[in-house]
């Protein structure tokens, strides 16, 4: 605020501008430093995560995050849980509600995939004599092909529809796995000729190492495998679909 003083000295009147300054009891914005945004962040960042987020703000005491995908929190020390794989951007607006002024942070959340689902198996290519060099059918017929997804102890998790009397031109075939099946790292497709009522007769199976898979190819969504293929006549070549969360 400023005001005016009038001095009269030797009959000349003079002018002054006194300068007051304001005290902070009048301005409350001055009384405070602006806020600085801050956080951290900690837990185990695989799917599904719950990570907790540490606020280190100062000279706030307001505070709205976002943690992408549309989850919000206003709590100060909040925890969140990300559900499916993916990088989120997590930003914290940390204000001073005396004064209405603010201040931002942001870092990125990388969620590795937890889960994998086994979403399809397309049978492309099967060994149509057995070990004998024999076909499978003694009638001279195509194998009646079916498969079985097992687990570390051969129990069998999935079993296929069985299609009778596979020819070479009937390949490759899809199967559609629903609902979709979550994997472990230690899973088998193994398939057979479906003799029934008599048996079955083992004609190849692959290891599904998903995990090992998933390292050296960054998470792909389409993968071949195959148990021989240096040797066309014995080899089983799959194809398996699968969906990350």
């Amino acid at each position: 605020m400023s005001r005016s003083l009038s001095i009269s000295v030797l009959g000349v009147t003079l002018s002054a501008l006194m300068i007051a300054g304001c005290s902070s009891e009048h301005n409350p914005v001055a009384a405070y430093p602006d806020p600085t945004a801050d956080f951290s962040m900690s837990g185990e960042r695989v799917s599904p995560a719950t990570i907790s987020f540490t606020n280190l703000s100062t000279e706030s005491d307001v505070y709205q995050w976002s943690f992408g995908g549309g989850a919000t929190s206003t709590q100060e020390h909040p925890q969140a849980v990300f559900e499916e794989y993916g990088t989120y951007t997590i930003t914290l607006i940390a204000s001073r509600r005396a004064t209405g002024r603010s201040d931002s942070y942001q870092r990125q959340l990388t969620i590795a995939p937890g889960r994998v689902f086994l979403e399809s198996v397309e049978v492309i290519e099967i060994p149509f004599v057995d070990s004998r060099g024999a076909g499978w059918d003694n009638n001279g017929t195509g194998p009646d092909l079916q498969w079985d997804l097992t687990d570390v102890n051969d129990d069998i998790l999935l079993s296929s529809r069985t299609i009778d009397n596979v020819r070479p031109a009937d390949l490759p075939i899809p199967y559609t796995i629903s609902p979709s099946y979550e994997l472990d790292d230690n899973n088998s497709i193994n398939l057979y000729d479906d003799d029934s009522p008599l048996g079955f007769e083992f004609m190849g199976g692959v290891s599904v190492a998903i995990w090992d898979w998933a390292d050296a190819n960054d998470y792909s969504e389409n993968w071949i495998v195959d148990t021989n293929p240096n040797v066309p006549s014995r080899n089983v070549q799959l194809r398996l679909v699968v969906r990350w969360r």
